[in-house]
């Protein structure tokens, strides 16, 4: 299973990341992203910024800390691989 997903935590944090899989309590995910909003002359923008960037290798995200999940838009979505992939 690999899919890029956006979580909004319990404590308010938006996590854009791939989830590479689904256990009884918790989501694995490969480079998780906090999305950041910036104002610029321009407007509103979103940015990424890395989530627990310390934390070696794949992260645990526990079912018990999530208020809401769903797709991303295409753009963030490509934006994201733009990022990530190799």
């Amino acid at each position: 299973m690999s899919d890029i997903r956006v979580f909004k935590t319990l404590s308010g944090e938006e996590i854009l990341t791939e989830v590479i899989d689904v256990k009884d309590t918790h989501y694995v995910l490969k480079n998780p992203s906090v999305l950041v909003l910036q104002e610029t002359e321009q407007g509103m923008r979103v940015g990424l910024m890395p989530f627990m960037p310390y934390v070696k290798g794949n992260h645990a995200l526990y079912a018990s800390s999530i208020m809401a999940e769903g797709n991303p838009d295409d753009s963030m979505i490509e934006e994201y691989k733009r990022i990530f992939s190799p």
